[in-house]
């Protein structure tokens, strides 16, 4: 099993609107509702690649109700930390086919306490003993102290499980500053943290080198449509994706985690796990939705993606 933790879960609108621009009217051609955020969209990519993902995090209001039922429809299961005040936040995600161009409007979310943290850890303990995997996934929400993130991820890798953390900010500061936690970021990510340049591969292998240098455990870069970097300390690898017509990317990142994720709980090496991860990102980049991709595109781009040692 592997368990999402999303700490600002979402109920995402995405909207296909063709032509839309500062200004006017417009009307959708279609509407997807869905409960959202990047660690749900991990666990639903985890589904429909055939593994057993749990949800978990943090859940507030009648929004948040809301969210439970649509998950529940899914079939996605979920071991939720209810807030006691506030509301689970809604996104709005426009996507213009014709102009392949995407924009997305993220709430910041209820405020959070070290109270609430301190109930989150507890239930993430009482579950986290049938999971090897546990990713944490997103921004932070408002209210989060460093000392409540930081000793969230620090008692989870004490217990032996493999937390990994795919996210930006605050999130990114904490988590590679706590000593065996694996960091599944972009290109830009990693060069904001670093102040430092990604514009080249080199540069990417640089900033993968500078942060596993500061958590001693394995890091990925990604890189879009460049693909992305491994490193841990046996080796240094380089994945290329397959090439498809983008319809919309949001949500290829969290399908690549969950990708990486099944296949490494499967037992599969990092090369071969790199490989599937890069297929299922791209999979998921031609539809609308975050998660929404085919096992069968999956199939049938996974011959065409490329590794290379470095």
């Amino acid at each position: 099993m592997i368990i999402c933790v999303t700490s600002n879960v979402a109920i995402d609108h995405t909207m296909t609107v063709p032509d839309y621009g500062l200004g006017g009217v417009f009307r959708p051609q279609s509407l997807l509702v869905v409960a959202g955020g990047k660690g749900i969209n991990v666990a639903r990519a985890i589904k429909t690649l055939g593994g057993e993902p749990l949800c978990a995090g943090f859940l507030g209001g009648y929004s948040g109700q809301s969210a439970a039922h649509m998950l529940n429809e899914e079939g996605l299961q979920a071991h939720w930390t209810q807030l006691q005040q506030g509301e689970t936040r809604t996104c709005v995600i426009l996507v213009d086919p014709q102009r392949e161009q995407t924009s997305v409007i993220n709430q910041a979310g209820p405020q959070v306490t070290d109270e609430d943290w301190q109930h989150l850890r507890d239930d993430l303990n009482a579950i986290s003993t049938s999971a090897q995997y546990i990713c944490f996934c997103g921004s932070l929400p408002p209210g989060t102290t460093e000392a409540a993130f930081r000793e969230t991820l620090t008692e989870l890798v004490q217990h032996g499980n493999a937390v990994w953390v795919d996210g930006s900010g605050l999130a990114l500061q904490i988590a590679a500053a706590v000593p065996g936690v694996h960091l599944k970021i972009n290109d830009e990510e990693a060069g904001s943290y670093l102040h430092m340049p990604v514009e080249h591969v080199e540069d990417v292998l640089k900033a993968g080198g500078a942060l596993y240098e500061q958590t001693g455990a394995s890091v990925i870069i990604t890189m879009g449509a460049r693909g992305a970097i491994y490193i841990d300390a046996q080796q240094r690898l380089l994945v290329r994706p397959p090439q498809v017509e983008v319809v919309s990317a949001v949500g290829s990142g969290d399908s690549f985690l969950a990708g990486w994720l099944h296949q490494l709980e499967a037992g599969k090496t990092p090369a071969e796990a790199l490989l599937y991860a890069v297929s299922v990102g791209a999979a998921n980049a031609l539809s609308v939705g975050g998660a929404q991709f085919s096992i069968t595109d999956v199939d049938d781009l996974l011959p065409q993606a490329q590794l290379q040692k470095l």
